[in-house]
Formats: structure tokens, C-alpha cells, sequence
């Protein structure tokens, strides 16, 4: 019996299964798409309407990325020392598994 003298309800309701967490590997994560120097129109235009940022938007974080992407190595990547050097967070496990996040988010589109 339950408080108050009440028949306590059984619970039927089975318990979500929690998803497992997928492990990045070097083999399931894509090949970065590589932009020139400049973004063309096109790109500015597609990138714009794939992210809801406007074209300014777009070309100042583009500028932002490579300027990040070259400051340990100009190889138009962003590895994982420079994203947390970006943010002001080296050798952090906050900013390590940040970029584990983004990678996962990358790799899975």
C-alpha cells in the first residue's frame, strides 16, 4: 500500500534507453570542404541561406576562421590547439571535449 492507504500504482512505463555515445575516429570524420582565400558570391549566398547569418556575417566569420586557422599551422583547418587557443582556454578539458562537440556535430551533417 502506498501513503494514505492507497494501492500503489505499479509503474508500466519502461525508462528511456539512453543512446550511445558514438566515439569520433579519424575514419568517420569528413574531409573538410576547402574555400579559396575569398569566399565567391555564391558561396557568401549559399553559406548565408544555410545558416541564417547575413553575407556580412558570413564573410567577417570566414575571415575570423582563417586568421584562426593560421595561427599554429596555415593548413586552413582548425585542429584542436588552435580552437583552444581561440577561445583563451589551452590545455583545458572544457575546451577539449568543446571540440570534440563541434567535431561530432561536423562529422555527423
Amino acid at each position: 500500500m502506498g501513503p494514505c492507504g492507497s494501492k500503489k500504482k505499479k509503474n508500466t512505463e519502461k525508462e528511456p534507453k539512453e543512446k550511445p555515445v558514438k566515439k569520433e575516429t579519424e575514419e568517420n570524420v569528413p574531409e573538410p570542404r576547402t574555400f579559396g582565400d575569398k569566399l565567391t558570391k555564391e558561396e557568401v549566398k549559399e553559406l548565408s541561406e544555410k545558416s541564417g547569418f547575413t553575407n556580412g556575417e558570413v564573410k567577417k566569420l570566414y575571415e575570423y576562421y582563417k586568421k584562426i586557422s593560421a595561427s599554429q599551422i596555415d593548413d586552413n583547418v582548425i585542429d584542436e590547439q588552435e580552437f583552444e587557443e581561440a577561445l583563451g582556454l589551452s590545455g583545458s578539458k572544457f575546451a577539449k571535449r568543446m571540440f570534440e562537440v563541434c567535431i561530432g556535430k561536423l562529422s555527423s551533417n
